[in-house]
């Protein structure tokens, strides 16, 4: 049995504390939801007389309890609540769980104060969701990579020498999904509360006008799941080489009796951003930030890109974020910001962008959507320049960067770098002190060696058919190795002295391969309070990383 806190889209569990305040004054009740897998629950029932500030209570006798904090005790500062849910089953054995909460007294309330709750949990959680706090596994000093808990994708560095301990060093960061664009979306799928059990559930996806193949999941006879239960259904999209842009996508959920069938549909949009011929090779872009990985994970550096496309703008954050692309929808001058996010984005008078982030730092594009400048709050200045140096008619490779002090970073583009390809490759990258970064490319134009100024050598390997970097070989021939499931995520990172880190991905969790989950073998959907991503460290020790509804790290 699991209880889910709507309110906050958190799974709670027994002994820990969560912290209250009266949610009557926030125009809000507090909405507990049961989910019980396994068995068929006969009756629910919620027990309240440990919980003196728990009032207005509406759904003691069912799956979903809904009710409001008032101050039990005025004149104390807190006060400790426990709520015990108990299930009985057909088979009249019993599950039950108690819940302790902490309540912040403050000022009585009333029941007729109490409104509606109107807290509203995305139905689909899109690909394209910002992850500010996104768990990123396997990552630290001596091990240039790190995985997506949420998505499973690799996002490995290369960083290059600081000149100047006050300027943000540069780096190239690679992620698995930007080399190969195949998407997750995740169904968040209710149980019809009336109508009975259905026999199965099915879904399918349709991406950029194209249906996917209908995916079916068994509710068990006996059932597995409950009314009110909220499954979790992965089903993935093939990008191929669509480029960067904005898709449409619609997502059908059909429950299916005896006789009939009822379905829901949710339609939308999501970012994708295809790095397939950057400029520092397939899946690579630059990183200029203090971490190559960025602030909790998510990667934002000082060297951005919009993409100005029908609709609104895509803010193109770079490889290094394992979250996603910001939308900023809107025709201008001013854009809708996304939610967690919190700056602004505004089209000036002559064309250009400006991004105005929480502390007042302001990114600078020009009218195609390439960053001129970085702007902190003391005026400190970061530019930019570009060239044509594929000879497209585009002035959009990165030529030159210039720092606070005038002291310029030099990126050139003298050759094919072994590539052959186009556009053009970053061949060399030499900073103020004179202090050379050389790449060489396959012919599919992948980044395979890096050489250090000091003459150290990096190399990267990747599979032929997908593209996805498969293994690194630091300086001292030492190789860390990566195993990737069907749906292209990381399942195996093999580090040099052998040990390995293994990982199955929340997004992966409920994902059918093809020939799955087929209307004669269907398979079985996730109950979403359970889903969690599974991670064995080198030691063998086992790990549950659990995310929330949004997809942050709790």
């Amino acid at each position: 049995m699991f209880v889910l806190n709507w309110n906050d889209g958190l799974v709670m569990f027994p002994g820990v504390r969560e912290y209250e305040i009266p949610a009557f004054s926030m125009n809000r009740t507090i909405d507990l939801r049961a989910q019980v897998y396994g068995a068929t629950v006969q009756s629910y029932s919620w027990d309240l007389s440990q919980a003196s500030n728990a009032g207005c209570a509406i759904g003691q006798n069912t799956y979903r309890l809904q009710f409001g904090w008032s101050v039990a005790s005025p004149g104390t500062s807190e006060t400790t609540n426990t709520i015990t849910v108990a299930a009985t089953m057909t088979d009249s054995t019993t599950q039950s769980l108690s819940l302790t909460f902490v309540i912040n007294n403050q000022n009585q309330m009333t029941c007729g104060s109490m409104g509606n709750d109107t807290t509203a949990w995305p139905t689909v959680l899109a690909p394209d969701k910002v992850l500010d706090s996104q768990d990123l596994i396997a990552g630290d000093s001596t091990r240039p990579y790190a995985v997506s808990a949420d998505s499973g994708a690799l996002f490995a560095t290369h960083a290059l020498p600081a000149y100047n301990p006050g300027i943000p060093a540069l780096g190239l960061t690679y992620s698995s999904v930007a080399a190969e664009r195949r998407p997750i979306f995740i169904d968040r799928y209710q149980i019809p509360t009336t109508g009975g059990i259905p026999n199965t559930v099915s879904a399918r996806l349709q991406f950029d006008g194209s249906w996917g193949p209908s995916k079916y999941y068994q509710t068990g006879s006996p059932a597995l799941y409950n009314t009110g239960d909220i499954l979790q259904i992965a089903l993935q999209a093939d990008a191929g080489s669509r480029a960067t842009g904005r898709y449409n996508y619609t997502l059908e959920t059909t429950a299916n009796y005896t006789g009939s069938s009822s379905t829901t549909s949710v339609s939308g949009s999501t970012s994708l951003i295809n790095e397939e011929s950057s400029p520092f090779g397939e899946g690579w872009t630059l990183n200029l930030a203090p971490s190559p990985l960025g602030g909790e994970g998510r990667g934002e550096g000082l060297f951005n890109r919009l993409h100005l496309v029908t609709g609104g703008i895509i803010l193109n954050l770079g490889a290094g974020n394992p979250g996603a692309p910001g939308w900023f929808a809107g025709s201008g001058p001013s854009y809708t910001t996304p939610p967690g996010d919190f700056s602004t984005l505004v089209r000036n008078m002559d064309g250009t962008y400006t991004r105005t982030l929480k502390d007042g730092t302001k990114e600078n594009f020009n009218s195609a959507g390439m960053q001129s400048s970085f702007v902190d709050r003391n005026n400190n200045t970061i530019a930019f320049a570009y060239i044509d140096a594929d000879s497209d008619g585009a002035v959009d490779e990165l030529s030159t960067i210039t720092d606070a002090n005038g002291l310029v970073t030099t990126l050139a583009y003298p050759g094919t770098c072994g590539a052959g390809v186009s556009p053009a490759r970053v061949c060399t990258i030499t900073d103020p002190a004179s202090r050379v970064t050389s790449f060489q490319y396959n012919t599919q134009g992948q980044l395979t060696q890096a050489t250090d100024p000091d003459g150290a050598v990096w190399t990267f390997g990747y599979d032929t058919a997908s593209g996805r970097m498969i293994s690194m070989t630091d300086p001292r021939s030492q190789i860390t190795s990566f195993t990737y499931n069907f749906a292209g995520r990381v399942t195996t990172a093999t580090r040099p002295d052998s040990t390995t880190e293994q990982l199955k991905a929340l997004q992966l969790q409920s994902l059918c391969d093809s020939g799955e989950c087929t209307q004669g073998q269907p398979g079985t959907a996730l109950l979403a309070a359970g889903a969690v991503a599974d991670y064995t460290d080198p030691r063998g020790n086992a790990w549950d990383h659990r995310l929330d509804w949004w997809g942050f790290g709790t």
